[in-house]
């Protein structure tokens, strides 16, 4: 571009907004808010766990099918990493056959949240380090702070309560600004 304008694929305006926080040096409640807003959305627009679900179900794996890029890999390693993606599958079923159904569902709803939440993340890593607001070890600290936050857990429980994502909203946010009536009452090295 000849005015250095960049174009972030991969990154819709709701993430976009959580990498400009990021990238600003903003407090993680704060970056939380925007990741909370933005995985809603995602969902919504998705269509929630019940979409995933039925996407999955409808993946069939044909090794015919499967189109060869890189000449050194061969039929028999993309085949036996299949068979390493069912028995994942597998185990994580029979780990979820052994909850209630509430308890899996709740799982399920988590690690659907946290896949998302970790895709965005991971797209928006090369640029934050070539920025220079974050290393690598703050940024992975930053994602773990976002997925442990409170805000996050209120997302699955409505995740669950709504698994369509018809109408789901993000939590209320937990970040309030001050009252201007404190702020004009506070000295400004408190601040």
């Amino acid at each position: 571009m000849p005015d250095n304008d960049r174009f972030r694929w991969g990154l819709s305006a709701r993430w976009m907004r959580v990498h400009r926080s990021i990238s600003a040096g903003d407090g993680s409640d704060q970056i939380a808010d925007f990741v909370v807003k933005a995985v809603a959305a995602d969902l919504r627009r998705s269509g929630g766990i019940e979409a995933a679900a039925e996407r999955a179900e409808a993946v069939e794996w044909r090794p015919d099918s499967v189109r060869w890029s890189d000449p050194i890999q061969d039929q028999d390693s993309v085949s036996s990493r299949h068979q390493l993606t069912l028995l994942a599958v597998d185990q994580l079923t029979r780990q979820l056959a052994l909850t209630s159904p509430v308890t899996a569902l709740e799982a399920l709803a988590e690690r659907v949240i946290s896949n998302m939440t970790d895709d965005k993340f991971d797209r928006m890593l090369p640029d934050v380090l070539r920025l220079g607001s974050l290393t690598a070890a703050e940024f992975a600290d930053l994602r773990d702070v976002v997925h442990g936050h409170p805000q996050m857990a209120l997302l699955r429980d409505q995740l669950v309560k709504h698994p369509s994502a018809a109408g789901l909203q993000a939590p209320r946010r937990t970040v309030r600004p001050p009252k201007v009536a404190d702020l004009l009452n506070t000295d400004l090295g408190d601040l």
